[in-house]
């Protein structure tokens, strides 16, 4: 099972502490643009600038459908590690050992990027989903260790909210 995460922001919000960059090629003194605009978060998150998909465009809830959206995927092997942290049934609060990482677990990225703002995560596990107009991070954090542990295998979830709680 691939696992997506997607978080899609208000268009025109800036999240304090992730600054998006368009990667460049440099090649005989010139510089070119490599793709859209990505960030990092610690070592282990990657944030890249994608296109809303038609399936979550059509699904999101009328309260939020006038809103233009900036969609960010998650990608890098944090996702990955967040998932055998899972599987293996360690406590939620030891992820990961690293310190370098310390201040940037998946909870924290989602408390970053949500925080003081509409929002809405996708969790698409190549599967039809749910959709939950007015949840929480603590139902996005809910859902995904769901999908994950094999609790819920036959839906992702697109999840509106507000704020970071």
């Amino acid at each position: 099972m691939e696992l997506l995460l997607d978080i899609l922001i208000p268009s025109g919000v800036n999240i304090p502490g992730i600054l998006f960059k368009v990667p460049l090629y440099e090649w005989q003194g010139e510089s070119y643009a490599q793709g859209p605009p990505e960030a990092s978060f610690g070592t282990n998150y990657k944030l890249v600038y994608t296109q809303v998909h038609s399936f979550v465009q059509q699904n999101i809830p009328a309260t939020y459908a006038a809103i233009q959206w900036q969609h960010v995927s998650v990608k890098g092997p944090g996702l990955d590690l967040y998932t055998t942290k899972l599987r293996m049934d360690f406590p939620d609060d030891e992820e990961p050992e690293d310190p370098e990482e310390q201040n940037y677990k998946l909870t924290d990225l989602l408390h970053a990027m949500c925080a003081g703002n509409k929002w809405i995560v996708v969790i698409d596990n190549d599967e039809p989903f749910e959709v939950m107009p007015a949840g929480s991070l603590s139902h996005v954090i809910s859902a995904l260790n769901d999908v994950i542990k094999g609790n819920i295998s036959e839906n992702g979830f697109l999840i509106c909210g507000e704020g970071s709680e």
